[in-house]
């Protein structure tokens, strides 16, 4: 399509379109097939609307929400503490989020685009149906815990994140996955307090949940958690990036850094990390799965 017709429809200038349109043809996003001329690749068709695994949500939260935060890093480097919290006069992003629905949206519609990055591995490669019910603690608009109730059509679910999360999520449901809701219930509340209590043949779920937040608040967490498995037979297992203690991929190093501009003290963790905040809620690691994507699997017991 030509750069003026694409300019005409987004109402924007020409060219400066082309010429951000052309930097990213450099990086293989877009072809330019003939001067001014640009098609769709396999890269950025992955912005397209209509595709499942449309990244554009995920980008564009990486504007106003994450990117800006940014410019507040060195302070974080300096004196510790969120840069976002900084740019944001002491709002954390959960308090950011609940005033501010436009971007509280954006942001859900932002996980669902980043599950879709390695979902498919973490589906395949860790024994989901194994279980008899999965519990999404933190799950948003629970967009994996759907994945999962699909592939496997014996489990239930339960999706737990906050009142105003959960109120969202329940009509995406309705909209896109209703027949998911008879498999499905949909709680509501903070997870450093109560949860959904187990029965035996459960998996508590936390992905990229406890890199959001200092290790107090994980042990709290955890204890939760615990709580709630009570004398069940019931496991964790934990979703995340697990860093090696040298040699990491730098992907997972990006993000390290990006959850210490974005959180107090939010971090990617080692498997050693990871034991000593479970011990300290009491859990133990039974076993460390990697997948094929960038997440492992930790699979936590009660001790």
């Amino acid at each position: 399509m030509a750069v003026s017709t694409l300019a005409s429809a987004a109402q924007v200038n020409e060219e400066n379109l082309y010429r951000v349109l052309r930097l990213l043809a450099s990086f293989h996003i877009f072809t330019e097939v003939s001067p001014r001329i640009f098609q769709n690749n396999a890269q950025s068709a992955l912005l397209r609307s209509n595709r499942p695994d449309c990244l554009t949500p995920l980008l564009l939260s990486r504007t106003e929400l994450m990117y800006q935060p940014w410019g507040h890093v060195i302070d974080t480097v300096r004196h510790g503490g969120s840069a976002f919290t900084k740019h944001h006069s002491g709002r954390n992003v959960w308090q950011y989020l609940q005033g501010n629905e436009e971007q509280n949206l954006l942001f859900s519609q932002a996980m669902i685009s980043r599950d879709s990055l390695g979902k498919e591995a973490s589906l395949v490669d860790y024994p989901w149906h194994t279980y008899r019910r999965v519990l999404d603690i933190g799950g948003g608009f629970g967009s994996f815990l759907s994945s999962v109730l699909e592939h496997n059509s014996h489990l239930t679910g339960v999706l737990f994140d906050l009142p105003h999360v959960v109120q969202n999520a329940e009509l995406f449901w309705a909209n896109q996955r209703p027949r998911l809701l008879v498999r499905t219930t949909f709680s509501a509340g903070s997870f450093f307090e109560l949860l959904p209590p187990a029965v035996d043949g459960d998996v508590y779920v936390l992905r990229a949940v406890l890199h959001d937040w200092n290790d107090e608040n994980c042990i709290s967490l955890l204890k939760s958690i615990r709580a709630a498995i009570a004398d069940k037979k019931a496991r964790l297992a934990i979703l995340d990036m697990v860093l090696e203690e040298t040699n990491n991929d730098p992907a997972k190093l990006m993000l390290d850094v990006h959850m210490m501009a974005m959180f107090d003290d939010g971090k990617e963790r080692t498997r050693a990390q990871l034991a000593r905040i479970l011990q300290a809620a009491g859990f133990h690691i039974s076993r460390c799965v990697p997948t094929r994507g960038l997440y492992s699997i930790v699979e936590a017991e009660p001790i």
